[in-house]
């Protein structure tokens, strides 16, 4: 903010990854076409929807913003690949690509950090220029950056009270009523995650590109509290190891229908590999089988059982929320 003051776009010019990587692929000295210089500034649009959105507690387009993008890209090829997972891996490439075919088109149109870097200087020279209140006013940006930031706070309001239940958060984690308005989607959790099962989150429209947990091959390991020391936000909490062994993730449930000790088999993989004891064997049918049982109270959800059930497509144990019934 200080910096707009000496340096238009001070961010874009000099500190933006995606930036940089449109300026080395954009051709030499190629005009922009009238349809560019025609198209209306959509940027300042997002950027002030997405503050508005904040207020209420939610974000709404913070995906558009170039860092989000290019951690997007970056994140994405050390996760199993999926069509979902390659979603935002595509977001920097069109961006490339865009520059190549539409020189300045996202920077001078579409970007929303660039746009609000645009409205704090403008905003910051009209204690400087009275003169320029009347410009400012003829374009008629405080009645549109109301409106904007009214119908951001609005969407948000009401896309929060219809986000997804069954979000499995990294230990640590805020309330999800608090979550998706702090954390930023810049990827750092999952970088950090030894044994990557904090992965973007993409079916909830509030959480989109959140990290949440999945526990296919490998679990939140009891010996790990990477994730909050790499988070900038706070949206996950720094915790000692202690406190994150403490911390409830979810809880362990049995699908007794398909576990393959139930059918008589021999198998006890999930109570070996559980790291807390929180998997007893138990006899049923008056002794002559034995099934795993979860304690409750020993179980914080940390996935080791689900990662190591042999059963497949499903694992006969898979963590919930505990709200889940």
């Amino acid at each position: 903010m200080l910096l707009l003051l000496l340096s238009r776009r001070w961010f874009c010019n000099y500190a933006c990854p995606a930036g940089l990587l449109q300026d080395l692929a954009r051709p030499p000295r190629v005009a922009r076409s009238d349809w560019e210089l025609r198209l209306p500034r959509l940027g300042p649009w997002a950027a002030l929807i997405t503050l508005g959105g904040a207020v209420a507690g939610y974000p709404l387009l913070l995906w558009l913003d170039p860092m989000s993008i290019f951690a997007g890209f970056a994140n994405v090829w050390r996760r199993p690949l999926t069509i979902a997972s390659l979603a935002p891996a595509a977001g920097l490439p069109l961006l490339v690509l865009s520059s190549w075919l539409f020189p300045r088109l996202w920077c001078s149109r579409l970007c929303p950090l660039g746009a609000l870097q645009d409205i704090v200087r403008r905003l910051a020279q009209l204690g400087r220029r009275r003169s320029e209140s009347a410009n400012l006013a003829g374009h008629g940006l405080p009645r549109r950056a109301i409106v904007a930031m009214g119908a951001g706070a609005v969407v948000a309001l009401t896309v929060r009270d219809r986000r997804a239940s069954a979000t499995l958060r990294p230990p640590g984690s805020v309330s999800e009523a608090a979550f998706p308005g702090l954390c930023i989607r810049c990827g750092n959790c999952g970088r950090a995650c030894p044994s990557a099962v904090i992965r973007p989150q993409y079916a909830s429209v509030a959480g989109f590109m959140t990290p949440h947990l999945r526990f296919d091959s490998d679990y939140c390991r009891e010996d790990c509290s990477r994730c909050g020391q790499a988070c900038p936000t706070g949206a996950i909490q720094r915790l000692d190891l202690a406190s994150k062994r403490r911390r409830i993730i979810g809880i362990a449930r049995l699908d007794a229908d398909t576990c393959i000790m139930a059918e008589g088999r021999e198998c006890g993989l999930c109570k070996a590999r559980c790291p807390y004891d929180a998997i007893a064997l138990r006899t049923t049918d008056g002794g002559f089988t034995v099934v795993p049982a979860v304690i409750a109270t020993a179980c914080i959800g940390c996935g080791a059982c689900q990662a190591v059930c042999p059963v497949s497509p499903t694992p006969a144990i898979r963590v919930s929320e505990r709200a889940t019934v």
